[in-house]
This record gives C-alpha cells, structure tokens and sequence, in this order.
C-alpha cells in the first residue's frame, strides 16, 4: 500500500513530464514555488530553477532606471536584502501566460507584492513581473525575468 502512494506523491510532485506543454496553472504554481524559495533564501533551489545565463531586466520607476542583472548579481541582490532585512511576505496573482514554439516555452505575466522591513523601516513593493519559461529536459526553466517595481 505504501509504494502505490509513494509513487502517486512523486508523480504528482514531478513539474512537468515528459511531452507536457505548459499551461496556466502549472506555470503558475511553479512561479510560486519559485518565490517560496526567494522568500526562504533558498539559494539552492533558486539556482535549480533559473537558467544560469537567465537575464533580470529590473527597471525601478521610482527612478526610472532600468539595470540588466546576470543570475549571479540577482542572487547577491538577494543575499544583501537577507543581510539587512528581515524575511520578507511574498503574494503573486494576476497570471496570464502566453505561450510560444507550440507551448513549450512561453512568458509568465504576474504582479508581485513584497511587504517586510529593510533596515528596521517597513517596505512595501509592488511589482510587474513577466518570467520567461521554457520546459528544458522535461522540466521546466526560468530563462529570463522582466521587472517593474515600484521600489
């Protein structure tokens, strides 16, 4: 009885199998998976999901300046914000996925809301986020992230 359910869990937990298009919801739940780690500074997964060559387009309007980070400056980004900030309250919602090379790959369009403290001062930031996607060996792969924030 044990293995039957063992297998069905694995099954289930498994992002994508083999000739699976993406779609909305799994798209989705992924992203937010992704942001799980993010919020629990978990570098490891983080790294396992976004492409090494992944681009972070960050364009913050407060100052209308727009930087262009590789996955090694993002992860540093992150790593000072642990630093000097307590963890912070992730929310997504408002996914629309548009889908490219016939589901395969696609871009993930979200609003991201981040609220904690950063140096003893409460932060709220809000944010326009389109992840890039792509199913890559049967599983699937942040290749790029487009961000607006309010920061």
């Amino acid at each position: 009885m044990k293995k039957p359910l063992l297998l069905l869990l694995a099954l289930a937990a498994a992002p994508l199998h083999a000739g699976e298009a993406l779609d909305t919801a799994s798209a989705s739940r992924f992203l937010q998976d992704f942001y799980q780690a993010v919020q629990q500074r978990d570098e490891a997964k983080i790294s396992a999901v976004l492409a090494e060559d992944a681009p972070i387009r960050l364009t913050l309007l407060k100052n209308a300046q727009t930087f262009t980070l590789s996955r090694a400056d993002w992860l540093q980004q992150l790593r000072a914000a642990a630093h000097f900030g307590k963890t912070p309250r992730i929310t997504l919602d408002g996914f629309t996925l548009s889908l490219t090379q016939a589901g395969y790959s696609g871009t993930l369009h979200f609003h991201k809301r981040e609220t904690g403290e950063m140096l003893d001062q409460k932060l709220r930031v809000d944010e326009d986020v389109e992840a890039d996607l792509r199913v890559e060996d049967d599983r699937l792969k942040i290749t790029g992230l487009r961000i607006r924030s309010s920061f």
